[in-house]
């Protein structure tokens, strides 16, 4: 019997085998591990529905008992889903299982860029430039859909049909939330340390060079153009590039659009020994899943569809909902949302929104106006009950009050504020609010979405001490 993870009384998921069925509907099968980082573990898998191969990655066990990483996998993962772009890694599938909740990618043949450096270095600057360009492109767009990428050559996979790929998992979030070193620096440095590495074939901090254009004395070669979008990009954020828009303009100009990049090495051959790697696969290079989300171990859960993302679902734990003595339901789990903004309103801070401490909680940002800036109509967050089912009320504690506020329901966890239904509002609402709808509400997922916040000055927030969902009582 596996011992329960200290401090938590959470028991792991048992680590699985090859031939292993990880789902309850018994269409992922594991067949060879991969590589192991902080945050999951990867495995080629078979999905015997459609007859592919896929990249399953499980989130490791001792991240199940931090519920702020467990947030964090979510909200990651439910973005990630509503990004598209060519030269990003898309979702195909999650759930979970007794073996841990898992994510499904989809799979790319190519070559880490790690790999194609250490194979035919040095590469050709114009080809370099191109690379780079293509990842500021979608990097660029999915940022815009709140995900912070910090492209290297670890994660952007140059793949067989002479496309680049990349990794669309905001792991800084994921990490900052479970605890772990993040990187400093800026989406615009990390692609110019990514192109630095592709053009000198080591990274800026391993060259010895300190000053900025000097990366020609490494490649005599580089043209002084690049070499000076090379130095903005690495530049501090008010001396360099605006922004990852500015950056892939400034590559464009230098005409690299068209220069050819090189072929990827092919896939080895059937049987022989494969090496451990982000992208590979039983004879292929694989493509990088995207984020996790919460598991309670053990579980098998009944999943959910992000509508606007065809053919992808994700799960969450139906074991963590359900209703207590007191006709309080159970918060499965929680999400901050902000998708007219910048995707981020303290994520690290929900768990605390619903562990039945009044003394802290999750929070806005702070904004210098009660509408917000005037920039969006509102901002919020998310809870999920685990599964459908009644809902009578929402019991709210707020820090500060008189701000106003509307609780939504959505069945589904639907990426705009006008996919989700009102159903009650305060206005203005009191530090102890009690949010009911006219009539019994069947949802699963509850958004308190604030349209107003309370403050003075230019300090404009709120903070949600606790959150409770409650049942219908008989008769109601």
């Amino acid at each position: 019997m596996p011992e329960a993870i200290p401090g938590t009384g959470i028991i792991p998921p048992t680590l699985p085998q090859p031939g292993t069925v990880v789902d309850s509907a018994g269409r992922y099968e594991l067949r060879q591990p991969l590589s192991q980082d902080a945050l999951t573990t990867r495995w080629i898998a078979s999905d015997r529905v459609l007859s592919r191969s896929v990249l399953l990655r499980l989130l490791r066990p001792d991240l199940e008992a931090i519920p702020a990483a467990r947030g964090a996998f979510l909200a990651a993962t439910a973005t990630a889903a509503g990004v598209s772009h060519p030269n990003l890694v898309r979702a195909l599938d999650a759930g979970s299982g007794s073996h841990g909740t898992f994510v499904i990618s989809e799979l790319a043949e190519g070559e880490p860029l790690r790999s194609l450096v250490a194979r035919l270095e040095p590469l050709e600057p114009a080809a370099c430039a191109h690379i780079a360009m293509c990842v500021a492109r979608a990097a660029q767009v999915a940022q815009a859909s709140g995900l912070r990428l910090l492209p290297d050559i670890d994660n952007v996979l140059l793949v067989a049909q002479g496309g680049v790929k990349l990794d669309n998992l905001d792991s800084e979030s994921v990490r900052r939330a479970a605890g772990l070193p993040t990187q400093d620096l800026t989406p615009v440095q990390a692609i110019g340390r990514l192109l630095f590495e592709l053009l000198a074939g080591k990274r800026p901090d391993e060259s010895g060079m300190k000053k900025a254009g000097s990366l020609r004395l490494l490649r005599p070669g580089i043209s002084r153009e690049l070499d000076a979008c090379v130095s903005r990009a690495l530049a501090a954020p008010a001396h360099g590039f605006s922004d990852l828009g500015a950056l892939a303009a400034a590559l464009a100009r230098l005409n690299v659009e068209s220069a050819p990049l090189p072929a990827p090495k092919q896939p080895p051959a059937a049987g022989r020994p494969r090496q451990p790697g982000f992208f590979r696969s039983e004879g292929r290079w694989l493509a990088p899943a995207i984020g996790l989300f919460v598991l309670a171990a053990g579980v098998v859960i009944a999943g959910f569809s992000i509508g606007h993302v065809p053919g992808t679902s994700i799960s969450l734990p139906s074991l963590l909902g359900g209703e207590k003595a007191d006709g309080r339901l159970t918060i499965a789990g929680a999400g901050d949302f902000d998708p007219l903004g910048d995707g981020k309103e303290h994520p690290e801070d929900l768990a605390k929104s619903y562990d039945g401490n009044a003394a802290s909680g999750w929070r806005t940002e702070t904004y210098h106006t009660a509408d917000l800036g005037g920039a969006k109509a509102g901002v919020g967050m998310w809870v999920d009950l685990g599964q459908e089912g009644e809902v009578d009320r929402a019991h709210v504690l707020l820090a500060r009050g008189g701000g106003a506020v509307e609780l939504r329901a959505s069945s589904t966890l639907a990426p705009r504020p006008e996919d989700w239904k009102t159903v009650a509002g305060a206005d203005p609402a009191g530090k102890d609010t009690t949010l009911r709808p006219a009539g019994v509400v069947r949802t699963r997922f509850l958004l308190l979405w604030f349209t107003r916040l309370p403050g003075g000055g230019t300090d404009f927030s709120e903070s949600v001490l606790e959150i409770q969902i409650y049942a219908p009582k008989d008769g109601r």
